[in-house]
């Protein structure tokens, strides 16, 4: 299997499709364009999108013309560990799982030094808060053995994100429940 390449901070959508392909047991079949390895959308002030840029060496040209997974170091261009911090900051800080996420997310967008290393270290933390492999046993035997209440905290977990903002949106307003706003009911 061709090792994935991971998006920075991807999507809850990007996240379902992975937490399915483990339940299936199917290989996971990621769109990987390229195109949004160096950014993620969150929630803005207002309830709009705000799509967040991490500048690397070499600018876009580089991320299209690398082979996929290449170490691409981060540029400190435009102060962008600043930026990132402020507007997640204002975005959610009064939400319910702040306090309990900001400080690790915060010490991988101050430590990262490579596009690799920001994007891995935000995907093992969202897979060690959302997404453990016992919880996924769980929300699988659940889904099948306890439908109706599964569809229920779908559906609940589900109104309060949305699918097309970085996972960091889910963790910051539902926490550990993120993994039923990411797995389907059958």
């Amino acid at each position: 299997m061709e090792r994935l390449t991971l998006p920075c901070a991807g999507s809850l959508k990007w996240y379902s499709g992975l937490a399915e392909s483990i339940l299936s047991g199917k290989e996971f079949a990621a769109a990987d364009t390229g195109c949004m390895l160096n950014r993620y959308a969150i929630r803005g002030n207002n309830g709009e999108k705000l799509l967040l840029s991490v500048p690397v060496e070499g600018g876009r040209k580089n991320l299209l013309r690398l082979p996929p997974g290449a170490d691409i170091p981060l540029s400190e261009h435009g102060g962008w560990r600043r930026v990132h911090r402020g507007a997640i900051c204002a975005a959610y800080g009064r939400s319910p799982y702040f306090q309990h996420y900001f400080p690790m997310m915060e010490q991988i967008i101050i430590r990262s030094r490579t596009l690799k290393d920001l994007s891995g270290n935000f995907h093992s933390l969202v897979m060690r808060s959302a997404f453990q492999p016992d919880v996924l046993e769980s929300v699988k035997k659940m889904r099948c053995d306890r439908a109706e209440l599964f569809k229920a905290e779908h559906t609940r977990c589900l109104a309060e994100t949305d699918t097309g903002l970085s996972i960091i949106d889910s963790l910051f307003r539902i926490g550990p429940d993120t993994i039923f706003a990411a797995i389907k009911p059958l």
